[in-house]
């Protein structure tokens, strides 16, 4: 197996892991076995609209040699020396330089509905360990178990960040054991007690601060719940149920129950029913849905929509400015309890969609402009967005032929969109219901998201 067999293989498990947790996701290297030439890894055309920024930083300004005289005065085969996220535009990188490869620069999609990249940057940081490794070992066989190893990372990333945070938090000597309370949160997640999900807060503090806690009860020491019993702690969890309490951990034990404010670098979950969320402090890293740790925010279900802006001709940076775009107006849509639809129009000059038509498109990458949209979203009839970012009509019919998709449960607004982008290709609709999930619909079908499904 030669160098490129290598890298392909552990980018196609870092891909496929890092998208259980986000969505689809693209991966891309730079990498140079030696300090005369470098080369690009892209199969998914990640780096595309960012070839300006990339000639300028590794052809003109050849960041990746500035490294070349540390490695020079240290061999160590093993040691690397590790370069920082570039804080390109809508991507995450993390790289370093090696005696088996010279210098490695990974990259992946910074997600819009990310709630920490934090653990995608740990992950990066276990892939270049991984390529490091496999080329100074050149075992075919250990490639293959690092494709494993590195597309099953999720846990150990989230864990790596949270350690890392708080070392810079509270120092290096921490006594919290990371993985148990991963272990006791997961399994609390996915744990219904009398038929209903876990709701409320328990929090997990540095045991030399527990004293700075304002605990309301104190658990008599002989009596203290082990946080790896955790059907007791499930149990328990009921008692701070929609309060402002929490439940207080110092990581091995329930020592009571307690209110804000919690001491610095406190771990802790909140449980909202279904789904949750794991914090560092005021930090989301992540969330949870049934035992699973996901890096997305699950605010709304639009990795659908995601998918299917990948394919169309748009730069990254349209993509995450349209898909926050959508993502504000479908949250608003849903806090205010009503039904929508957004037509988002990819064809040039957009469709001649019967509706209320401006005089001048309105601009929603502007604050008064995505407010009124968000108010104009209220009238019956959808919003007509073009992939400009520009909003051309509101109060649009959807019509079109009947489709064999067609659902009567589902109503006149899903309907209308299947047949509405059964005939016009290039459209994507999305959909809000009123009691029903986000429905994201794409050439007569309604998408589905095969990553949630998955998990």
């Amino acid at each position: 197996m030669d160098t490129l067999s290598y890298i392909a293989k552990i980018a196609e498990g870092l891909r496929s892991g890092i998208s259980r947790l986000c969505g689809p996701t693209k991966i891309a290297l730079l990498y140079a076995l030696t300090s005369d030439d470098i080369f690009i890894f892209d199969p998914q055309d990640l780096l595309r609209d960012h070839e300006p920024k990339i000639k300028e930083l590794f052809l003109e300004e050849k960041i990746w040699l500035k490294e070349k005289r540390a490695l020079e005065l240290y061999h160590h085969k093993d040691w690397i020396h590790f370069a920082s996220d570039l804080e390109l535009s809508g991507l995450i990188s993390f790289g370093g330089w090696a005696q088996s490869i010279f210098y490695q620069m990974w990259f992946t999609q910074h997600h819009p509905d990310l709630c920490s990249k934090g653990p995608i940057l740990r992950w990066l940081e276990s892939a270049t360990w991984v390529l490091a490794q496999a080329l100074t070992l050149k075992n075919d066989m250990a490639v293959e178990s690092s494709k494993l190893m590195i597309q099953n990372m999720a846990i150990h990333s989230i864990r790596d960040f949270i350690v890392d945070q708080r070392n810079l938090i509270l120092g290096p000597d921490t006594s919290l054991r990371v993985y148990p309370i991963l272990e006791a949160i997961g399994y609390i997640s996915k744990t219904k007690e009398e038929g209903a999900w876990a709701r409320g807060k328990i929090a997990f503090i540095e045991p030399i601060l527990k004293y700075q806690t304002d605990l309301i009860i104190s658990f008599s020491s002989d009596e203290m719940p082990k946080i790896s019993d955790h059907k007791h702690v499930r149990k328990l969890l009921t008692a701070v149920q929609n309060t402002d309490y929490f439940l207080i951990s110092d990581g091995n034990e329930v020592i009571g129950i307690g209110k804000p404010p919690l001491p610095p670098g406190t771990i802790w979950a909140d449980f909202r029913g279904s789904h949750g969320y794991l914090f560092l402090d005021e930090e989301c890293i992540c969330s949870l849905e049934d035992g699973h740790f996901l890096l997305k925010s699950r605010k709304s279900s639009l990795g659908e929509l995601e998918e299917l802006l990948l394919d169309k001709d748009i730069s990254d940076e349209e993509m995450t400015n349209l898909f926050n775009i959508v993502r504000e107006i479908v949250h608003f849509a849903q806090e205010s309890r009503f039904g929508c639809g957004l037509i988002l129009d990819f064809n040039s000059p957009p469709l001649d969609i019967p509706g209320q038509k401006l005089k001048t498109p309105l601009n929603l990458c502007t604050f008064d402009g995505i407010t009124l949209a968000k108010s104009l979203a209220r009238v019956d009839g959808a919003l007509h967005i073009g992939k400009d970012l520009l909003l051309y009509r509101f109060g649009c019919l959807m019509d079109g032929k009947k489709v064999e998709t067609e659902d009567r449960s589902r109503g006149a607004r899903f309907n209308s969109a299947l047949r509405f982008t059964k005939e016009h290709k290039n459209v994507i609709v999305v959909v809000v219901s009123s009691d029903r999930p986000v429905s994201v619909i794409h050439q007569g079908k309604e998408k589905k998201d095969h990553i949630d499904q998955e998990l």
